[in-house]
């Protein structure tokens, strides 16, 4: 059952980060900076703003990115694996990045210096520790996301808004000048390699949203395995593959964009833990789903408790239980059992924690708990 879950969560995690990608959709509410009509998003963390995001309507068959261009970019540009196209700009073209290839955005902006002066000002501007993060275009929406390093603080709000309201009216001049050079065409059309990397970007981040799901799902099950170090070698062979199956699909289609060396950046770091985690999950799955040997019972003493809160995602805190127990004969590490409330309280260090032990179907052995016996119901532990 749980091999099963397992790849339909990998399935959904995938088709919902290409539904989030492909759309890329804006949404913030009505405001006003520097007297411009706006939407505005604040990226904040535990009540804490950090950054912001300011976006303002824009032709619908447009979608690129502007971002500023670093050592990586130029590197990749250098091995001759990526392309940028350059304008001939000496203010616009070491500074900004384009993450695009759409002639046609191209050739109507060749020599448009009001376009590319704007995005150049908005760039190289910085304000008390306040920067252009990136500028994108999708969707019928230009916004830009602000960034800054003084860490999260009450106050951020009201600074990062000052910074932005003196970005806006370059950000509105940027619009008008896509206004007056809009195709007759979709960018999927004009960009053959959007949805190539749109495609590597949401299997990447998928793998990873379903290797943290399987992953906190295996922590609240009652099974775990005990051979855990073959399970890991075996995992990264396993996630190699996958990674280095999906970095040559990306080779292959998008070598030459201006995007490729950022979709393999995101593979390696994102991609890399989502194949793995998964892997893990699922070598762990079919290690005991398919194990059809004998259980041999087996008794832990107790030997400590502990309450775990964390946040969920659609409660304000979770709290489980946990019982720690004896490790297994030759693995000294402690392991901890998840329990309800009634027996956490019950339960008194001595007391005896019964498991059911496997051989496994790959040959690393599990182990399920299957109940807590006070000290005096039992004899002694095994």
């Amino acid at each position: 059952m749980w091999v099963a879950l397992g790849f339909l969560t990998l399935v959904a995690s995938v088709g919902f980060q290409w539904w989030m990608r492909w759309h890329n959709n804006w949404t913030g509410v009505e405001d006003k900076l520097a007297g411009i009509p706006c939407s505005t998003k604040v990226r904040s963390r535990h009540g804490l703003d950090y950054g912001l995001m300011v976006g303002i309507e824009a032709p619908e068959t447009f979608r690129f990115q502007l971002k500023r261009e670093g050592g990586w970019d130029r590197f990749f540009k250098w091995a001759g694996l990526t392309h940028e196209h350059q304008f001939g700009h000496s203010g616009f073209d070491p500074l900004v990045y384009v993450e695009s290839d759409d002639q046609h955005l191209f050739n109507s902006l060749e020599g448009n210096s009001a376009f590319l002066h704007a995005a150049q000002h908005m760039f190289a501007a910085q304000c008390e520790d306040r920067w252009l993060k990136r500028v994108v275009c999708a969707r019928g929406h230009l916004w830009m996301v602000i960034g800054c390093g003084d860490g999260y603080r009450k106050a951020s709000l009201e600074l990062n808004r000052g910074f932005a309201a003196t970005l806006l009216p370059h950000l509105q001049r940027m619009q008008k000048e896509l206004d007056a050079c809009m195709p007759d065409t979709s960018a999927v059309v004009r960009d053959r390699y959007l949805v190539p990397a749109v495609v590597v970007l949401a299997l990447s981040s998928g793998l990873a949203v379903a290797g943290v799901i399987s992953w906190a799902r295996s922590l609240l099950s009652p099974e775990f395995i005990l051979d855990t170090e073959p399970l890991k070698s075996c995992a990264w062979v396993v996630a190699a593959c996958v990674v280095g199956a999906i970095a040559l699909a990306a080779l292959l289609f998008l070598k030459g964009s201006s995007r490729l060396h950022l979709v393999l950046t995101e593979l390696a770091l994102v991609g890399t833990f989502g194949a793995w985690t998964t892997s893990s999950s699922v070598l762990q799955d079919i290690n005991i789903e398919l194990d059809r040997s004998p259980a041999v019972h087996v008794q832990r003493a107790l030997v400590g408790k502990s309450v775990q809160e964390s946040r969920r995602l659609f409660k304000p805190t979770s709290t489980t239980y946990l019982l720690q127990h004896q490790g297994w004969p030759g693995d000294t590490r402690g392991r901890s059992v998840a329990v309800s409330a009634a027996t956490y309280e019950k339960a008194s260090l001595g007391d005896t924690l019964e498991f059911e032990e496997h051989k496994g179907y790959f040959g690393w052995r599990w182990a399920k708990f299957k109940a807590w016996k006070p000290a005096a119901a039992v004899g002694p532990t095994t």
